[in-house]
């Protein structure tokens, strides 16, 4: 079952991750150095999303810890970091 919340992390994500990249697609030219930022951006948001849950887990009262956003904005990452990859420039 897909959930409203999921689709939120996936679109927030995605967002994410293209709009960081966004700048070293204007201003970089070689495609190799644009690929190595382009993959620090998305890891670094892969380790905010995980790293997000588990602040909510032993930090946030009445939160919790959901493995399924974690799925959800490595998806979102991906997607971003897919994007940006095709995006002419």
């Amino acid at each position: 079952k897909l959930e409203l919340d999921k689709v939120v992390h996936v679109g927030l994500f995605a967002g994410l991750v293209f709009l960081w990249c966004l700048p070293f697609q204007l201003l970089i030219e070689k495609p190799e150095r644009r690929k190595m930022i382009y993959g620090l951006i998305t890891i670094s948001f892969m380790a905010y999303g995980v790293a997000i849950e588990f602040i909510q887990r032993d930090l946030i009262p009445f939160r919790s810890f959901e493995l399924y956003d974690i799925v959800a904005d490595t998806i979102g990452c991906a997607i971003g970091w897919i994007t940006i990859r095709k995006w002419p420039g």
